[in-house]
């Protein structure tokens, strides 16, 4: 295999000596702790093929993966707060996720066990990655939420000047490193004495240092495939490994976002 530079993060203008790159790799699960007839096969294969991959832009013991058992919530969470912890201006964090996704219309993912108008507020437009310990009986609080979870660590990290490259094999992961999608949330609320939700000030600034690829808008399922060797695999990330493999379109050994971006759309043009 070639060995490529991954510039997918390249959006600082200087270069930072002694930078590092990082890669938090996560697939689940093939069995889930109590989430009976949901599991996905593969996503250890998927997570394990993605580690592969960073290897060309991290050192082996920079990539950290979390599969089946191990893909717990707090487990992520307590490797993504090390990371932000670690990690400084030009610095890169590979943040990868094969499994799961839930949204704000998901009643079983978000609606469980609300106390009032203020709870149901803070739960709706939202997404979520279902971790391997995900608890019907618990459900706001057993996933990796997008606003709660993920976009706080992200939002720090950015302002720090670390550069994010964010791959999601979900369904309904389009937002997953911000919230959710207004449109599904407006139609629960119809559902729900018509409460309107609170926006907040900050959800809607951009990031300047982070880039999203997922499988699937905040309004689609994601897909699972199999592979030339009949094993099953996420399809999304099938096709961003051969994109990894083979977008270098100008042949400088470096792919970047902008060759990435069209390697998907030519590949997988139906969802990319």
């Amino acid at each position: 295999m070639k060995r490529l530079k991954l510039a997918l993060g390249a959006l600082l203008v200087s270069t930072v000596v002694n930078a590092t790159n990082h890669a938090l790799v996560i697939g689940c699960c093939g069995e889930y702790k109590s989430l009976e007839g949901k599991n996905l096969s593969g996503t250890s294969r998927d997570a394990w093929a993605m580690a592969d991959i960073f290897e060309q832009d991290c050192k082996k013991k920079n990539i950290k993966v979390l599969i089946e058992s191990d893909a717990t919530k707090k487990s992520i969470k307590k490797e993504l707060k090390r990371l932000k912890n670690i990690l400084g201006r030009g610095d890169k964090l590979y943040f990868y996720f094969s499994g799961h996704g839930a949204r704000a219309g998901d009643k079983k993912v978000f609606l469980q066990g609300i106390t009032d108008d203020k709870d149901l507020n803070s739960r709706l437009n939202k997404t979520a990655l279902v971790t391997y310990d995900f608890d019907v009986k618990n459900t706001y609080n057993t996933a990796i939420i997008s606003a709660d979870d993920l976009r706080p660590v992200f939002q720090e990290m950015d302002r720090n000047g670390v550069e994010i490259i964010m791959f999601t094999d979900a369904c309904f992961a389009g937002t997953a490193y911000k919230r959710g999608y207004v449109d599904e949330t407006m139609k629960l609320f119809e559902s729900v004495d018509a409460i309107k939700p609170k926006q907040s000030v900050n959800d809607n600034r951009l990031y300047d240092n982070l880039i999203s690829f997922s499988a699937s808008l905040t309004t689609l399922q994601a897909r699972e495939t199999k592979d030339s060797n009949g094993e099953k695999r996420g399809e999304f990330t099938l096709y961003l490994e051969y994109c990894l493999k083979n977008a270098d379109s100008n042949g400088d050994k470096r792919i970047s976002k902008d060759e990435l971006h069209q390697c998907m759309i030519n590949e997988f043009p139906s969802f990319a």
